[in-house]
């Protein structure tokens, strides 16, 4: 029973990377085409869709490795957290995905050799809306996380209500 609420648990991990790291890269691309526009550059939607397409590809491993190492620290304090915060649990949840993204920009920054890891990131806004990804991720590892707890629930306390009596086939 114990290493299936851990699968579970690595499962619900995965799908938070793996939503952080879709929401994110698409974030950014916009982000650095957005930054192009200003310069004067048309960008055709084929183009911008082209382009987005690429960095699924070819950003997403550096997203997904930020996301991993960003998330796998947050998620566990976020449900020691929701576990006695119950009144702000998805709250939770997202505003640590988000912490945890806004810290490994800045410790990416830090030990990366050019001078941003993630070039949408330089400003504060684009390191926020980036960030938004680890919310997304959070939120999503909130919604399977909460799902499985009730289900868990469920069938631990209806066995036993059934002994008692409370409850009739």
């Amino acid at each position: 029973m114990r290493h299936r609420g851990r699968l579970r648990a690595a499962g619900h991990f995965a799908a938070a990377v793996a939503a952080t790291t879709l929401v994110g890269t698409i974030v950014q691309t916009q982000i650095n085409l957005y930054d192009i526009q200003q310069l004067g550059v048309d960008i055709p939607t084929a183009i911008r869709l082209r382009t987005t397409g690429e960095d699924l590809l070819g950003f997403s491993p550096t997203m997904a490795g930020l996301a991993a190492a960003a998330l796998l620290p947050a998620m566990p304090c976020a449900v020691w957290l929701a576990r006695r915060y119950r009144w702000v649990r998805g709250a939770l949840f997202a505003l640590g995905g988000w912490c945890a993204l806004t810290i490994a920009f800045f410790i990416a920054d830090a030990v990366a050799p050019m001078p941003t890891l993630v070039a949408a990131t330089r400003s504060i806004v684009g390191a926020v809306a980036v960030a938004a990804s680890g919310a997304a991720g959070g939120g999503l590892f909130y919604l399977l996380w909460s799902r499985a707890a009730r289900r868990a629930a469920q069938q631990t306390c209806a066995p036993v209500a059934m002994q008692a009596g409370a409850i009739d086939d």
